[in-house]
């Protein structure tokens, strides 16, 4: 089931910071980690976007999210860059596989 935008209920909460939610689905073995939402948005991204600082932690946790892209070809480091979180730069920073160049797997 997916509500506005196409967001699942994992992207939701990446979107709004609800690091204990996201934890519940990290743990489920069948969660698609990397889906998109109709505008091919992932859950990783969005969290980068809105500033999520405790999800991205719990997400960069998981191989499955580094190095993504959105459609258009931004990666979390520039997400964070153009929306001047200083904190979530140095946090993607110190995980240096997210800035290597690539495509979604």
């Amino acid at each position: 089931m997916r509500g506005p935008f196409g967001h699942t209920a994992f992207i939701e909460a990446c979107c709004f910071n609800y690091a204990e939610m996201v934890a519940l689905f990290l743990a489920r073995k069948d969660l698609l980690i990397n889906r998109t939402n109709d505008g091919g948005e992932r859950g990783f991204l969005a969290a980068c976007c809105s500033e999520s600082i405790a999800v991205v932690q719990l997400l960069l946790q998981r191989d499955e999210v580094k190095n993504l892209r959105n459609h258009r070809g931004d990666n979390a480091l520039m997400m964070a860059k153009f929306h001047g979180n200083s904190e979530l730069l140095n946090i993607l920073l110190a995980h240096g596989g997210i800035v290597a160049k690539g495509k979604n797997s």
